[in-house]
């Protein structure tokens, strides 16, 4: 297990309840030798349950953390605490987990291949022709995918492998279409507005319950301006 670092700086106004997991969470991991399982006991200790928060976040990531999840399931907590993700799911970590114990989690991401659209079935599609199984296609292949294509509409537009120019049409906010939907380049961080779905995991699937059309990197924006900055190289703290 790799070591750990906290990013994040508390402030004043960082309201209680976050306070409130980060404190458990540092707990944890503090309480953890870097050998042991990771989180193999979190969901039967003490620690989540002397905090009673209204839900958890859990930002895990790599497969050994798939203990967390399949302990949380059998220690009953998943009937009684909400348990969301930002990370789950990415990598179909759903599709390792049983129904009993994937049903009901949260998840906040780009992609589910139960997208509807017209462009995810065509992706899908040809996906399978091409390679066969689609079960294997999650959000970091779809990532990689829509990437490549903003890049190659980005060379079409300036006529020219040249970085400069390149770097030029990207930075001129283009975007393209893809299974996802719509992914458009943002000027000041170089990272791109997606659609962002609200799902729930159910039978082993992404079930999408809310879209949210475009949404901003505003995290990245609230530190990073490479338009004003374009040399700039160094990792921001994020404030909560």
């Amino acid at each position: 297990m790799m070591p750990w670092t906290i990013r994040a700086r508390m402030t004043q106004e960082t309201p209680p309840s976050i306070l409130t997991l980060l404190a458990v969470a540092g707990a944890l991991l503090a309480a953890s030798p870097a050998s042991a399982q990771p989180m193999v006991s979190v969901a039967r200790g003490p620690y989540l349950q002397a905090a009673a928060p209204d839900s958890v976040c859990a930002a895990l990531v790599g497969g050994a953390h798939l203990s967390f999840f399949r302990q949380w399931a059998a220690s009953g907590m998943n009937k009684k605490i909400p348990l969301y993700s930002t990370t789950f799911g990415v990598g179909n970590e759903h599709l390792a987990l049983s129904p009993a114990e994937g049903d009901g989690i949260l998840i906040a991401g780009n992609y589910s291949q139960e997208e509807t659209t017209p462009a995810n079935k065509d992706f899908l599609a040809r996906w399978g022709k091409r390679f066969g199984d689609t079960k294997i296609v999650h959000e970091i292949a779809v990532s990689q995918y829509q990437g490549i294509k903003l890049w190659a509409e980005a060379v079409k537009k300036a006529g020219s492998l040249d970085r400069d120019k390149l770097m030029k049409v990207l930075e001129s906010g283009i975007g393209v279409d893809g299974p996802a939907g719509l992914v458009k380049m943002d000027p000041a961080t170089h990272h791109a507005s997606l659609d962002i779905k609200v799902m729930e995991v159910k039978g082993q699937k992404l079930t999408i319950k809310q879209a949210f059309k475009q949404r901003p990197p505003s995290d990245t924006a609230a530190s990073c301006n490479l338009a004003k900055n374009p040399n700039e190289n160094k990792q921001f703290e994020v404030t909560i």
